[in-house]
């Protein structure tokens, strides 16, 4: 316990508004930082969501940080106590007034997991006064990162699907802070206007709470730079659409962590979502963006304008990276690939160049590689997970049969139809589809017994 504490800051995010950076420049600089009379804790890993989340929930290994590295229950309550006892220690030592945490995955905590975390930080720094702080981003432009983190990340199947589904990332996940900490708590800015600072977001945000430009100028700032191309995007989808490395129940057995690495070396344009889905985007989240104007301030309703994705080329330079890098690759990355390359050349209309290029690859890495390109079991499967993803895939349009045949019918009871579908996406492991609809099952239901209780159950499944 600390009684000198006066400010806690917790940063919550939201998810892609430059928090990794703000994270690393505070964790690399934590002496200066303390000599400034801020507290950001060194004995913490620098992402503080993946302290927080895990440590008020009741599955803690189900939290995506630790599914990654296969912990066990028994191992993320001794890490748990660990961050207890180190939080202390710091607390104890410290002699200034402030005190920072940072975490993205804090702003999907629930409702009763912000409560608990309101008491844990009020009972170790009783007389602090807690300060949210929040950045926005306009949707499409978060949507955008979002795949492309996904992508990147080796993520979950179908990435640009689920963002649209996930498309709701404010009201759900703010109107919490503002019910448990008071609306005064809060502090919110644009990313648009912090990106515009001389020392982008994380200078935007020492301002924020409270360093001058003299300060900041003492400390050595870190700009990740978490975007890859859009031919490395195309191809890290392809991968992730037939084998994810992350799935609704668990990690890929058959996938190693870190293994499309190499992929994210591939050089080309910014990636930029198509516009028909920007647009699809902002008009699907048009409420929750009014919700954020009237409760929070924040306008992005008068968007207009759509970046334009532009056409790729595969050229000499793309054929040289992707034999440079082939060595690199796991052998189901590389088998995969291969398919790729001969997706493109199949499946799509490609300028001359491109196909050309496709075709020169194919021939390298069969020349090269062919024992993994016709490995046996390798390619059965492949061959087994493809078939399994189109029976998944047929269901999949059932249930959105069924979604059109009910939608509008008025012999249909609304909560009771969209539990129906909710359920039919749990049966096929679509449980984000299956928190979705059941979440709008809760709208017209909101005491519903089996509703609620079914949303926390998918909300902890998909702990992220």
């Amino acid at each position: 316990m600390n009684n000198k504490i006066k400010t806690i800051y917790l940063h919550i995010g939201v998810h892609k508004t430059g928090s990794s950076s703000i994270q690393e420049t505070f964790y690399k600089n934590v002496e200066i930082v303390e000599e400034l009379g801020y507290l950001y804790p060194k004995k913490w890993i620098l992402n503080h969501g993946f302290v927080f989340f895990p440590m008020f929930a009741e599955h803690p290994e189900k939290h995506l940080s630790n599914l990654r590295k296969n912990r066990t229950n028994e191992e993320c309550v001794a890490i748990n106590e660990e961050n207890r006892k180190n939080i202390l220690e710091e607390l104890n030592e410290f002699k200034g007034e402030k005190v920072v945490f940072s975490g993205e995955d804090i702003s999907p905590m629930p409702y009763d997991k912000v409560v608990k975390l309101k008491e844990y930080l009020n009972e170790i720094m009783p007389n602090a006064e807690i300060k949210v702080i929040i950045c926005t981003r306009e949707i499409s432009g978060y949507a955008t990162s979002y795949v492309q983190q996904r992508a990147k990340a080796g993520g979950k199947k179908n990435a640009i699907q689920t963002a649209l589904v996930n498309n709701k990332i404010y009201k759900p996940r703010l109107e919490k802070f503002i019910e448990i900490f008071g609306k005064n708590s809060i502090t919110s800015y644009k990313f648009e206007e912090a990106v515009k600072h001389p020392e982008g977001p994380v200078g935007y945000f020492m301002n924020v709470i409270g360093m001058s430009n003299n300060d900041i100028e003492k400390i050595d700032i870190i700009r990740t730079n978490e975007s890859v191309s859009d031919k490395s995007v195309d191809l890290n989808k392809y991968i992730d659409d037939i084998f994810p490395l992350i799935t609704d129940v668990g990690v890929s057995e058959v996938r190693e962590a870190r293994d499309k690495v190499p992929l994210n070396k591939i050089s080309g344009t910014k990636f930029i979502l198509p516009v028909e889905i920007q647009k699809k985007i902002r008009a699907e989240n048009m409420d929750d963006t009014i919700w954020l104007k009237e409760k929070l301030g924040i306008d992005y309703t008068n968007e207009e304008k759509y970046k334009i994705p532009e056409a790729m080329i595969f050229d000499e330079v793309y054929e040289k990276e992707m034999k440079m890098i082939s060595s690199q690759m796991t052998p189901l990355i590389l088998n995969l690939t291969y398919r790729y390359f001969n997706s493109k050349i199949t499946n799509e209309v490609l300028d001359l160049i491109s196909r050309t290029t496709f075709e020169k690859l194919l021939i390298y890495y069969n020349d090269n590689y062919n024992e993994i390109i016709n490995n046996e079991n390798l390619n059965n499967l492949i061959e087994n997970k493809i078939i399994e993803n189109l029976l998944l895939e047929k269901r999949s349009r059932e249930i959105i049969s069924f979604a059109e045949k009910i939608e509008g019918n008025p012999t249909y009871n609304e909560a009771d139809c969209y539990r129906e579908i909710a359920l039919l996406c749990e049966k096929t492991q679509q449980i984000e589809a299956a928190l979705y609809f059941m979440k709008i099952a809760k709208d017209f239901r909101p005491t519903g017994e089996f509703i609620l209780k079914k949303c926390s159950q998918y909300e902890n499944q998909l702990i992220k």
